[in-house]
């Protein structure tokens, strides 16, 4: 390989140390086919709509509870997007993006952003309470439809 075909250095650790079952390539491909999932997760930690910056902890216990725990929802975020996804997909349906436009692959932070203002409200008449779902449109009950029971 002529030096000028580098364009970069990797430093990439793995557990399997045998060659013969996993080459440096295959680790390499791997990894940066990982990497940008991987970084999309980690910048919506730090978007400010996320709210992390506002969170205080002084002791590590708690640094790395409140990582566990992000981590976790992190999974579920991911989880839920390919989920919905993956129904658009199969039942050739679309959502609009922030322009209007009609998309197959929204991520999940558009979706809260769309169903933000929905609520149930409980109001009793004659000792009765009912249930109330307000702001609701076509769009959000397609939403709560795209994921199911």
């Amino acid at each position: 390989m002529d030096s000028l075909d580098i364009k970069g250095r990797f430093i990439v650790a793995t557990n399997e140390l045998d060659e013969a079952k996993v080459s440096d390539f295959e680790v390499l491909q791997t990894y940066k086919e990982q990497t940008s999932q991987v970084e999309m997760g980690f910048r919506f930690m730090k978007d400010p709509w996320f709210m992390v910056s506002s969170i205080y902890v002084k002791s590590p216990k708690r640094m790395q509870a409140l990582m566990a725990i992000m981590t976790l929802c992190l999974i579920v975020y991911n989880v839920a997007q390919h989920k919905l996804r993956a129904k658009l997909k199969d039942t050739n349906e679309t959502l609009p993006n922030q322009v209007g436009k009609e998309i197959d692959n929204p991520t999940l932070r558009w979706i809260f952003q769309i169903m933000e203002g929905v609520a149930i409200v409980k109001v009793a008449v004659r000792k009765k309470m009912h249930s109330i779902l307000t702001n609701m449109n076509s769009i959000r009950r397609k939403i709560i439809t795209l994921f199911g029971e």
